[in-house]
């Protein structure tokens, strides 16, 4: 695969990759629920930056992180039209029939800048943590909702494949894709009606291998035995001291730009 989803690990040896996955978990919970709280554009734009520093951080290229951004991107520019432009001809510039609302331009940069930043944070996350480790980790936060009588290592697989389908969606749509460029297929191309219709030689296909694929998955879990026997005890395993004041640092820095911004 030629580019970096959520959910695809990279293998390496940063700072990142050495932390544990609960820390790194309550660090991306912490950093969703500062940028949620900050609607300062200036704030956020900073944000943005410090999460992309982190993705790099991880050892994935700003150019792979943008390939990996892309499903974003149709979302976003739908934020900024529907912020700044107004239908009623109101607004700060004419643009013909239409207006365009810099109040709403700022606002809808704002809200851009917030889901690139959790995407990025989230993107370095997953790019550091392996499925292993991610698992490990999701067992031992909701273990505690084992008293509550909530499934928690049923609901962290459950979590866990479905990021993990994440890229593997992808790389099923890109081979199809790919397959359908071959034949002569031209996808995305023409007027908007032709453009809908070409995608149906790639979507049928698509839905047909992922379906296929998580059977295949689901018999695998049965041939293993999985749910017979519950997930065992887990041995306690206390955080390092890095992994606290990366915590205490990020939940600092959280609040500060909640409160402040």
């Amino acid at each position: 695969m030629n580019f970096v989803t959520l959910g695809g690990y990279v293998p390496g040896t940063t700072p990142l990759h050495r932390m544990d996955a609960r820390a790194k978990l309550a660090c991306l919970a912490a950093v969703t629920a500062g940028l949620l709280c900050t609607g300062s554009l200036p704030a956020l734009v900073v944000a943005l930056a410090i999460c992309l520093a982190l993705a790099a951080a991880a050892r994935v290229s700003y150019a792979a992180a943008l390939r990996g951004f892309a499903p974003v991107a149709v979302a976003l520019v739908i934020i900024l039209l529907a912020n700044g432009v107004r239908l009623d001809g109101t607004g700060d510039v004419a643009l013909g029939a239409l207006g365009l609302s810099l109040a709403g331009v700022v606002a809808g940069l704002a809200v851009a800048c917030r889901i690139l930043a959790m995407t990025a944070c989230a993107l370095a996350v997953c790019a550091t943590t392996s499925q292993a480790d991610l698992i490990d980790a999701l067992l031992r936060v909701l273990r505690p909702l084992d008293r509550l009588g909530v499934p928690s290592a049923d609901v962290a697989m459950m979590l866990t494949l479905a990021l993990r389908f994440i890229p593997v969606c992808a790389e099923r749509l890109a081979r199809v894709r790919l397959a359908q460029d071959a034949r002569g297929a031209r996808v995305g191309q023409g007027s908007l009606p032709r453009r809908v219709m070409s995608w149906v030689p790639v979507m049928t296909p698509f839905v047909v291998s992922v379906f296929r694929y998580a059977e295949e998955l689901a018999r695998t879990l049965r041939i293993r035995c999985y749910g017979r026997g519950g997930s065992g005890n887990l041995v306690p395993r206390p955080l390092a001291r890095r992994d606290v004041a990366a915590m205490a640092i990020t939940c600092g820095a959280c609040v500060v730009c909640a409160v402040v911004w």
